[in-house]
């Protein structure tokens, strides 16, 4: 089942690559849902053969198909609806999913295709690819962590759960206020995304003393605008001002005693 993960991952990093010139079937940039979808899918094939060299040429068979944009008619018909559910099928048994996979790469275009076709967008994965991710990151997770704000808003408008946790205890708050990403914090605290869950891990990090530790004043400001407390501590026993003085934030330090005093 890794080889059919592996062989998804790499179909979603590729997006449409121009055919030669004066090809008739070269299909608009924005219609690149996912070409190993509208055709022939070879995952079933691809599983039963049993090596390398045997699985060699039903990929390159694929890629062929994926580069030369061969089936670009299809690609909103019943066989390529067929092949997606298909493929996502198979992806699952490895203990990932397509939409993890998509929204990692931040595919809104397939995270879309998949809400229509009723596929659970939302739902933890079992293993990952990465070990070091661990269990029970949701679409959402990745896609915050990634900074895909357009993916992740296709995401809570399809009713994903804003405050679930992976086995870590973190949420998608958490992963965007750590980047600093704001469009992706901004929509999530607009979903009712809770800013003072304290995750299970070894650091004790809410959202808000991530975004302080990082120097993430806009953030910081979202989120106490969105109640996030100033008072809890992590597994060290400081707060997010605390952090940020530690790390010279100076502005963002000041930012935070004054939410403290009009406590």
């Amino acid at each position: 089942m890794r080889q059919v993960a592996l062989l998804a991952a790499f179909v979603l990093s590729v997006r449409w690559v121009a055919p030669p010139r004066g090809h008739a079937q070269t299909p608009p940039p924005g219609d690149s849902l996912l070409y190993a979808a509208c055709m022939p899918v070879y995952i079933e094939e691809f599983k039963q053969k049993g090596s390398d060299e045997q699985r060699a040429p039903v990929m390159a068979s694929m890629i062929c198909q994926m580069v030369a944009g061969a089936c670009p008619q299809e690609l909103r018909g019943e066989r390529c609806d067929k092949s997606i559910r298909l493929l996502s099928e198979q992806v699952e048994k490895s203990g990932l999913s397509l939409p993890y996979m998509a929204a990692s790469a931040g595919r809104t275009d397939l995270i879309k295709k998949l809400i229509e076709l009723k596929v659970n967008v939302n739902k933890a994965i079992r293993a990952s690819l990465d070990s070091t991710l661990g269990r029970g990151w949701t679409p959402l997770m990745i896609a915050a962590a990634e900074g895909h704000a357009e993916t992740v808003s296709a995401l809570v408008e399809s009713g994903a759960d804003v405050n679930a946790t992976n086995a870590l205890g973190r949420t998608a708050l958490m992963f965007a206020s750590m980047y600093g990403f704001l469009a992706v914090v901004t929509d999530l605290l607009g979903h009712r995304a809770d800013p003072n869950i304290v995750p299970r891990d070894s650091t004790g990090w809410t959202a808000l003393i991530a975004a302080a530790h990082n120097g993430h004043i806009e953030v910081t400001w979202a989120l106490l605008n969105h109640g996030a407390d100033v008072s809890i501590k992590d597994k060290q026993g400081k707060t997010a001002l605390a952090w940020a003085e530690a790390q010279g934030h100076k502005e963002l330090a000041q930012a935070l005693r004054d939410s403290t005093a009009k406590k």
